[in-house]
């Protein structure tokens, strides 16, 4: 009869079971969404603020299904380059909308890099994305009123313009370009 010590192997075990579960609590609680697209386009794993984002009830709703298949139609060839990038090996950050699976519509900001394997092959991407519905919404609001200001100061026919501080002309209307030109 032969016996062998395991105790060490166990020990080391139980701290990669320790590690793993350590992490997955990091990754779960994490406010945005946390991925692992392989590079198929298929999702391998999502945490549940990503889960909620798409609308999804659970991982195994979505689990090895393409994630193309959740991305706005005119924003697939945007988000396909930054995962083809990451996949590649190089970082990338791309703005897009998804389509969440109860037909919700988000603006997403993604930032993705590679996943290697043991060996330092490109397997998957890892992308951490979050949710910029409101600022996308702030940002257009923003335009809309400097083009309804600008439309106003432009329909005046009184001359309107602004200077800097050191009086350096910062905007005019056109009443005052054309003053300048006649």
């Amino acid at each position: 009869v032969t016996t062998t010590d395991i105790s060490e192997r166990k020990n080391t075990e139980k701290k990669l079971i320790q590690n793993e579960e350590r992490l997955r609590t990091i990754i779960d609680n994490e406010p945005e969404c946390v991925k692992v697209v392989d590079k198929y386009g298929n999702l391998l794993d999502m945490n549940y603020a990503g889960l909620k984002m798409i609308e999804a009830e659970n991982l195994e709703q979505v689990k090895n299904k393409n994630v193309i298949d959740l991305i706005h139609p005119l924003d697939k060839k945007i988000y396909l380059d930054t995962h083809k990038q990451a996949c590649l090996g190089n970082k990338g950050i791309a703005r897009f909308r998804i389509i969440g699976l109860k037909n919700r519509e988000l603006w997403m900001e993604m930032h993705c890099v590679p996943l290697q394997n043991a060996e330092g092959k490109i397997y998957a991407a890892l992308s951490v994305t979050r949710d910029i519905t409101k600022q996308i919404k702030a940002e257009k609001e923003k335009e809309f009123e400097r083009i309804d200001k600008e439309a106003l100061i432009n329909s005046t026919r009184d001359s309107m313009w602004s200077v800097s501080k050191d009086f350096k002309l910062i905007a005019a209307n056109n009443a005052f370009v054309n003053a300048l030109r006649n």
